[in-house]
């Protein structure tokens, strides 16, 4: 599974990705998935996978804006680079599809074929993916670090950032509804 992180830079290089704003929102999505270990219990191989879908979230891009999160999910489905099984690839896939815009729903293409376990599994690391792309809005890679605090009722992100970016962090707030509702806690994030 290791040597997927490698065929998601290749394919991303190809689809002519914006580099900074993916390697910022990846090195984000790992600080939060291993600060919020406590909630989502998930391991590795699933760290790998958020690893993968967050390299590979914005590559339907420079092919359509508005509908480039569907368009992430296609072409990582299709994608021949990525030497694994379908089960492994559409979860990446639906991580990358579920950065943006509607929630994982039932119909959903791809997402419906999963079984109960698997949609958990895209559902949470979706959900810090979104948070993750969020702290990054701008593009401008302001925030350093962040920092997790998890009480009964809600999950405190502390930002550790260049300059102050309300845009970013306000886009994180918003993108934190998947979060909120999967581990029944409301997300507020702050600066540090």
């Amino acid at each position: 599974m290791e040597q997927i992180i490698t065929q998601s830079l290749e394919l991303a290089r190809r689809c002519k990705w914006e580099e900074g704003h993916s390697r910022q929102v990846t090195k984000l999505s790992l600080q939060l998935f291993d600060q919020l270990k406590p909630l989502h219990n998930l391991g590795d191989e699933e760290r790998i996978s958020l690893e993968a879908g967050a390299i590979l979230h914005d590559i339907g891009f420079s092919q359509n804006e508005k509908s480039h999160h569907k368009l992430s999910r296609d072409i990582i489905v299709d994608a021949k680079e990525l030497a694994i099984g379908p089960i492994p690839r559409a979860i990446i896939a639906l991580i990358a599809r579920y950065h943006r815009k509607s929630l994982p729903k039932k119909s959903h293409k791809y997402y419906c074929d999963l079984d109960v376990k698997n949609k958990d599994i895209v559902n949470k690391l979706s959900a810090i993916l979104r948070i993750a792309d969020g702290l990054d809005r701008t593009h401008r890679g302001m925030v350093k670090d962040v920092e997790c605090d998890i009480k009964p009722e809600q999950v405190i992100i502390r930002v550790d950032a260049q300059s102050e970016s309300p845009e970013d962090r306000e886009a994180a707030q918003n993108k934190a509804d998947l979060f909120e509702k999967i581990s029944n806690r409301k997300v507020i994030i702050e600066n540090l």
